[in-house]
């Protein structure tokens, strides 16, 4: 049994590339998000209504992509953290990669300031005293990678 997703698929794949291509074109521009969640697991963390959520899988399971992509979307002022200093190079580059260029981005804060006015920040959490850094500095999004 075919899904309706499923042959809207292949008549897209059908087309020739350039189609393809336009119509990708004119749909991003369509879109009014940056970032748009994969079907699934992401999706369903993605539009959650929950206060606190907790998304986890191997790498490669969208994480990374789920945390800046809702930072950029919906949040005023986020601030992402992973454990180690040197692990936030990935998540600067998935939000270079969703937003197209790294412009906005100050490297020595670890500070991005969004097209939107919006700020993105990000952290490092290596030891239990390290978290006291950030105390006292609202964030309508926290998130952990």
């Amino acid at each position: 049994m075919t899904s309706v997703l499923d042959e809207i698929l292949a008549r897209f794949e059908a087309l020739p590339k350039s189609d393809q291509d336009a119509l990708v074109k004119t749909a991003l521009a369509a879109t009014p998000e940056k970032w748009v969640p994969n079907p699934g697991a992401q999706a369903s963390a993605y539009f959650s209504q929950a206060d606190e959520l907790f998304y986890g899988g191997a790498a490669g399971s969208g994480k990374s992509s789920l945390l800046c992509g809702t930072a950029i979307n919906d949040h005023r002022k986020s601030i992402l953290f992973r454990r180690e200093y040197p692990q936030i190079k990935g998540l600067v580059d998935e939000t270079a990669r969703i937003l197209g260029s790294r412009n906005g981005y100050n490297q020595q804060d670890k500070l991005w300031r969004l097209p939107g006015g919006n700020e993105l920040e990000f952290g490092s959490v290596q030891h239990e005293d390290d978290k006291e850094k950030y105390q006292g500095r609202a964030h309508d999004l926290k998130g952990f990678d």
